[in-house]
């Protein structure tokens, strides 16, 4: 569990998030806060397949990332709203995130995800 610093204290502060953008969806990985996490791994709730069956939730780089600076993303396609949509009757899911910060200290936060909260959004298809 994570221990609270005082609020003048500095630390990381790592979030698994979804985003919604021009009829994709993305994960993105970030260090909201203002310190280096270190050794920051993601374990979903159930496998994520995204497009062309590749299973996102266990990419490498979900296992274990040795550096994640302050302000820092990382944006992993998922897949197309459409496809993602159609393929699934539930899209929802957890994210568990665990990091330690410059102390050695270990964090983790928890982060619910639904993704049919998109369905019936307006698509602009660009050509």
């Amino acid at each position: 569990m994570t221990e609270r610093p005082p609020l003048d204290t500095p630390q990381a502060g790592v979030v698994l998030d979804v985003d919604y953008t021009k009829g994709a969806f993305e994960l993105v990985l970030v260090n909201a806060g203002d310190q280096v996490a270190h050794d920051v791994s993601v374990v979903f709730s159930r496998p994520l397949i995204g497009a062309r069956n590749v299973r996102v939730s266990e990419l490498p780089l979900f296992r274990r990332l040795g550096v994640l600076r302050p302000g820092r993303e990382v944006r992993v396609f998922l897949d197309s709203a459409t496809d993602l949509l159609r393929r699934r009757k539930s899209n929802t899911f957890r994210a568990t995130v665990t990091w330690r910060d410059g102390m050695g200290r270990a964090h983790q936060a928890q982060y619910r995800h639904d993704l049919d909260a998109y369905r019936g959004l307006p698509e602009v298809i660009i050509p």
